[in-house]
């Protein structure tokens, strides 16, 4: 059976949100830019391997923590002014690639 004719992909989480009218947005494999909390794991992986010294989980567990505690509102609504400052980039270039 070839891809053309496999039947489309189903996930029943979108059954359920549908139920809820939630809409459930995918982001296109390979654009990381676009999801912020690659934004916030890439900080948090930054912080702990900063800080750890002695590399032992229980610091790590700590460290992440700390991380976590110390996001503020602002720090997190940057992830997102910069994944929509790349929406805006990826949108102009569609529209010119259309043109």
């Amino acid at each position: 059976m070839t891809n053309a004719e496999l039947p489309p992909k189903e996930y029943i989480v979108d059954k359920v949100a549908s139920k809820y009218d939630i809409e459930i947005v995918r982001i296109p494999i390979k654009h990381c830019v676009l999801n912020p909390i690659e934004l916030a794991w890439s900080g948090l992986k930054n912080y702990v391997r900063q800080q750890n010294i002695r590399f032992s989980l229980n610091d790590i567990e700590q460290l992440c923590s700390e991380w976590l505690a110390a996001c503020d509102p602002e720090h997190v609504s940057g992830y997102f002014t910069h994944v929509h400052k790349h929406e805006e980039i990826f949108k102009t270039a569609d529209k010119i690639a259309e043109e």
